[in-house]
């Protein structure tokens, strides 16, 4: 296929706080116009779907489980077992490479640079990484797409992967792109994408962006309100009256209400350690007692 072809394909994942999974398809009349710069003419109101032809699907989504970025002070450890998180899932293994969205290099992280100096969490694995079980979610969303889009019947996209039909972009974390791994995978399958690179000696391309110029997840470090609107929620909100009082409850179950606790529990950052508990299957989750298990609604 021509490289000049629309990209009919587009996988795109954020990370951080940027929420749902969304897929966006356009209809266009069956015959009504082949060019695509040429607008069609205007299509009547009643149009059997019969007479649609499916033309491109856009999917944003976001990564799959994780291990914790935060973990509540004063309340003991969950294990990450890095022999069982950090294995990869069957079937989401091809080669694959990282380009910058102009096409150079990949650009340094500076998110997982911040990740890799808190060290490891208890058990081994890293902070804010995909684990098995994020793969296995990530692959069967993509296996999900492939039964909507891909075949070779009327009305799917293609049959096979097409670099010049689909667009990979993911932002620069490591489970964002482990993440898109697994739903391409999905898609397409790992061993065709493999036949792809030997027939071709071309790697899959994904895309990413610097720190400063990412737009998939609200970014505070390109935009000034946004990073006033965080200070509020994350360090001045604790503050606001009926939030301290459920705060300072939190803080006296847990035994951090004496002076040299001067870090204040913030809600966010709690329940990010209790999400990834719950989900992880991890224990201990409802140490110490029932604290955990009590305060979960209120984090939440």
């Amino acid at each position: 296929m021509s490289s000049s072809r629309k990209k009919v394909l587009y996988l795109t994942v954020g990370g951080l706080s940027f929420a749902g999974a969304l897929g966006a398809w356009t209809y266009f009349k069956r015959n009504a116009y082949d060019d695509d710069d040429v607008k069609p003419e205007k299509v009547a109101t009643k149009v059997k779907k019969s007479d649609l032809r499916l033309k491109q699907v856009q999917i944003i989504f976001r990564h799959g489980a994780r291990t914790p970025i935060h973990l509540i002070p004063n309340v003991e450890e969950a294990t990450y077992d890095s022999k069982k998180w950090k294995a990869i899932y069957p079937n989401t293994l091809y080669d694959y490479e990282v380009l910058n969205v102009d096409g150079g290099p990949q650009p340094e992280s500076k998110y997982q640079a911040h990740y890799e100096k808190l060290g490891l969490l208890k058990g081994g694995c890293q902070y804010g990484m995909l684990t098995y079980l994020g793969q296995e979610q990530t692959l069967n969303l993509g296996k999900q797409l492939r039964k909507a889009y891909i075949g070779k019947s009327p009305g799917k996209l293609m049959y096979d992967y097409d670099p010049n039909l689909v667009y990979c972009r993911t932002t620069n974390m490591n489970r964002t792109k482990d993440s898109l791994r697994c739903v391409l995978a999905g898609v397409f399958g790992a061993e065709k994408l493999k036949e792809y690179t030997t027939k071709t000696g071309q790697k899959i391309k994904f895309y990413t962006a610097t720190q400063s110029d990412e737009h998939l997840f609200p970014n505070p470090h390109t935009c000034p309100m946004l990073r006033q609107v965080n200070r509020a929620a994350i360090v001045d909100g604790v503050n606001i009256p009926e939030l301290k009082e459920d705060r300072l409850e939190i803080e006296k179950a847990l035994g951090l209400s004496g002076s040299e606790w001067k870090t204040k529990i913030h809600f966010i950052s709690a329940r990010d350690d209790i999400i990834a508990r719950k989900v992880s299957r991890t224990l201990p989750y409802t140490y110490p007692g029932t604290l955990l298990n009590t305060y979960h609604e209120t984090l939440h």
